[in-house]
């Protein structure tokens, strides 16, 4: 099975269904590999302020790790996280030559635009390097929203909804991380967890109430069940 779908008590309760009109996509670990370019990033300010270094030996321990326990397990305060986005970002940018796109997801994301669906970008990463990479892909995307920030994407999604006319039943939101998910709650966005990403599994709070997919193309296989079932 590429995908596993449980559709969350909570929203089903209190909306209706509808036709998937506008797939967001998370960037860093969901439509890009970027690992390379974050640890390269984070090592270089790790020695400079004192934070543990990742090394190859860590990375599957923090593959296992929700967001804040990565910062924890990292030594980071996370009241330095305002302070540090910026820098992480400067050093990343000059590693773009690190971050590739995940397999497959070009073809799927034509596929999507083809079918007449809207698709865009809710990242905590910056817009400059975003369409620096879209652009050395070729991948067309209608829009890139940037929280500026760590937390607190469901600010976005809010600002998604009232721009595009959407309800959030016509949205999905396609990521790697449970601070994505509690985010798309906040606002009843339903998110589609991929297993390429930076969190396994295991660190889903929830994990029967999240579609989960494990390749790009069977988010196409999703979206088509959805709507013909509507």
């Amino acid at each position: 099975m590429v995908f596993d779908y449980f559709y969350p008590k909570k929203t089903a309760a209190a909306l209706p269904y509808m036709m998937i009109k506008y797939v967001l996509f998370d960037f860093d670990g969901t439509l890009v590999d970027s690992r390379a370019a974050v640890i390269m990033a984070f090592n270089q300010i790790a020695g400079k302020y004192g934070f543990k270094t990742i090394t190859t030996e860590d990375l599957e321990h923090l593959h296992g790790l929700s967001m804040i326990d990565r910062f924890r397990f990292l030594g980071i305060p996370l009241y330095r996280l305002p302070f540090l986005r910026s820098e992480l970002l400067q050093i990343y940018h000059r590693q773009l030559q690190e971050v590739s796109l995940v397999p497959g997801m070009d073809a799927v994301i034509r596929d999507i635009r083809n079918k007449g669906l809207r698709t865009g970008i809710v990242s905590s990463n910056q817009t400059e390097i975003i369409e620096t990479v879209l652009n050395a892909h070729d991948i067309v995307m209608d829009d890139i929203y940037c929280s500026g920030r760590f937390f607190g994407k469901d600010r976005v999604f809010r600002r998604v909804l009232k721009e595009q006319k959407l309800q959030p039943q016509e949205v999905l939101y396609i990521c790697d991380e449970q601070r994505d998910i509690d985010a798309c709650k906040k606002v009843q966005i339903t998110p589609v967890w991929v297993s390429w990403g930076f969190e396994r599994a295991a660190v889903l709070e929830d994990v029967l109430s999240v579609c989960k997919i494990d390749e790009p193309a069977a988010l196409l296989e999703l979206i088509a069940g959805y709507n013909a079932a509507q």
